[in-house]
């Protein structure tokens, strides 16, 4: 066997792989090509929204602290957080105000040659709920933290309750329309 006889045989070999592809190919788009468009078929679509008020709140307080010692420092923050906490806990109740501790961080600060010079560090105590008067009226009896970031948002209840609300009124807007138009077509239903 020479090496131009091997070669004949992938050229041909690729011939034959090439003309079947090809017949695959035409008996594809001849397929596609046969089946029926459908026919009375309409598409319709329909949407609905709603305006919906912010109901939550959600209040993060924080306090940060610096010294030369790592331990002086977190019981400087944890002091400020049980503060906080013993407060804010006289007014709990699920649901209307909720409180729970946040991110609590301590670094070691470093001086211009590399050398540990001090140490610093944060925490955060988050308070939220529907009764937003009462979280208010919190951040002034919490004197050993600030305010860090207040967001107002849609309670989980309340939009749960509001999707249901908007689909009803998606889908009965998608039945108006597909009555209106079927009996336009002269479709009795």
């Amino acid at each position: 066997m020479t090496t131009s006889s091997s070669s004949l045989r992938t050229r041909r070999a690729a011939s034959l792989l090439g003309g079947a592809l090809s017949v695959l190919l035409a008996s594809g788009a001849s397929a596609q090509a046969v089946a029926p468009q459908p026919q009375g078929v309409l598409n319709l679509s329909a949407t609905a929204t709603v305006e919906v008020p912010k109901d939550w709140m959600t209040l993060v307080l924080s306090v940060s602290k610096e010294g030369a010692d790592a331990n002086a420092v977190q019981n400087q923050l944890k002091l400020a957080v049980d503060s906080a906490l013993q407060e804010a806990r006289k007014q709990a109740k699920p649901g209307q105000v909720e409180v729970q501790t946040g991110a609590f961080s301590i670094f070691p600060r470093y001086n211009n040659k590399g050398v540990i010079n001090g140490w610093q560090g944060s925490t955060e105590v988050q308070i939220q709920g529907r009764d937003m008067a009462t979280i208010g009226q919190l951040t002034g009896k919490i004197a050993t933290m600030t305010i860090a970031n207040v967001n107002y948002s849609v309670s989980r209840e309340t939009r749960e309750k509001m999707e249901a609300e908007v689909t009803a009124q998606a889908i009965s807007r998608f039945r108006s329309q597909a009555e209106w138009q079927a009996k336009a077509f002269g479709y009795s239903g």
